[in-house]
């Protein structure tokens, strides 16, 4: 696959469950910060908990309770003299739920970040 792909190496998963929890360890660890959805299913669920960052959870779908989090973390960081660079963030969700059916915001949730999450 890598040779097919021209990259240095590929990862392949038989199932979506597997590239879910692998995917979110693989990119956040220890000092970083998870703000994610309370409904995300299961394999997401495992691997925020396999990162080992910090996490806090938004109400479902609750755009005003993402923007209290990312304002109080603002807040938080500029208190603590914490660069953003400092500790990355991440906003985790799933665009499709496949428990509810429901879709993420993701205009929303992506204009909330650009406004809220210093680069």
């Amino acid at each position: 696959m890598a040779s097919f792909l021209k990259t240095d190496a590929a990862i392949l998963y038989s199932d979506a469950a597997s590239a879910s929890t692998s995917a979110v360890a693989a990119f956040a660890k220890r000092g970083d910060l998870l703000i994610v959805d309370e409904s995300i299913y299961e394999p997401l669920r495992t691997g925020v908990t396999l990162s080992r960052a910090t996490v806090k959870h938004f109400r479902h779908n609750d755009m005003d309770h993402l923007e209290n989090i990312l304002k109080h973390q603002a807040e938080m960081d500029s208190k603590l003299h914490r660069k953003n660079a400092d500790r990355r963030k991440f906003i985790v969700v799933e665009g499709l739920y496949k428990h509810s059916g429901t879709l993420a915001n993701l205009t929303k949730i992506m204009d909330l970040k650009n406004s809220l999450v210093p680069h």
